[in-house]
């Protein structure tokens, strides 16, 4: 699952790259069973936008802070991510 920071403000652009990055760090960063379940499941993404951010914070297993170059000031949680089991 990704969730989008509700407070920070994104064009559409940003928001599909900010998922697209929690997505790769999940990849790289998620334990290895849990990943190789969830690519053997066939990878599917699930947006998680009807939870409160605060709980999606909880479960995230990888956080996208943002660098800064474009829209958002440097280090600002964009999104997060976890597997969902």
């Amino acid at each position: 699952a990704i969730a989008l920071n509700p407070d920070v403000p994104m064009s559409t652009g940003k928001a599909a790259a900010q998922s697209g990055h929690a997505a790769q760090l999940l990849l790289m960063q998620g334990r290895k069973k849990d990943v190789a379940a969830w690519l053997e499941a066939g990878a599917r993404v699930h947006i998680a936008r009807d939870t409160p951010w605060s709980k999606c914070v909880k479960r995230a297993t990888v956080a996208v802070r943002d660098a800064g170059f474009t829209e958002v000031p440097p280090g600002t949680m964009t999104a997060i991510a976890w597997i969902v089991r």
